[in-house]
């Protein structure tokens, strides 16, 4: 074996923070010695410089500080007062539905008020349902079944749908509101003062739906 101060640095020597020289291979033979052939004699592994101040330093900011202050740190996000206290955010199966927005409820309670109210019917106490208007087709006509331009439905309208081939912006009255249409379709529900009727534009063909 030739002298370790004169061997090349890829031959495994390497220097330590304090400029002593060590070799990997060496440190390798240690530790497998202590942790594997004489894991239960206490062995000290003689080179392998283990500083854990510098570890816990990089997970917790500067200062001496020991594992257990680590655990203790950690430990603090899972006591048994913070578990309660999750427990009482989520609920219970057993929680009753919340409805009112600005009671105090867990997670379970209110996600049940939610579903009570789209379930109910508005009657007898119980709640008004939660309704998607605007999107069922209930009536359509066209410009054949106007009479002196105005289109008369079975009942008020509260949203609409109108289409025409115009290359132009066409007007249509709703409600009282004049309603610039493009070609190729338009559809919402629709305010003003409820009524009936839809006045369309003359010479056009189109088609007006009433929805609900």
């Amino acid at each position: 074996m030739g002298d370790i101060n004169k061997m090349a640095a890829a031959s495994g020597r390497r220097l330590k923070e304090n400029n002593d020289v060590v070799n990997i291979a060496d440190l390798i033979e240690e530790l497998y010695a202590a942790l594997v052939t004489n894991k239960d004699a206490g062995v000290e592994i003689g080179n392998l410089d283990i500083a854990l101040s510098d570890l816990v330093d990089a997970l917790r900011g500067t200062g001496d500080k020991t594992l257990t202050d680590i655990a203790t740190a950690l430990g603090l996000q899972a006591t048994a007062v913070n578990q309660t206290a999750f427990a009482a955010l989520i609920g219970a199966k057993a929680d009753a539905a919340v409805m009112d927005p600005t009671a105090t409820a867990s997670v379970i309670a209110a996600l049940k008020g939610l579903l009570k109210q789209m379930q109910g019917d508005g009657t007898a106490g119980k709640s008004t349902p939660v309704v998607v208007t605007g999107s069922t087709l209930q009536e359509q006509k066209t410009q054949a079944d106007a009479a002196a331009n105005v289109i008369t439905f079975s009942a008020n309208i509260t949203a609409i749908e109108i289409y025409h081939e115009e290359g132009t912006w066409q007007e249509f009255t709703v409600n009282g509101l004049t309603l610039k249409v493009p070609a190729g379709g338009w559809a919402r529900p629709i305010g003003g003062t409820a009524a009936a009727t839809v006045t369309i534009p003359a010479g056009i063909d189109c088609i007006v739906g009433r929805l609900t």
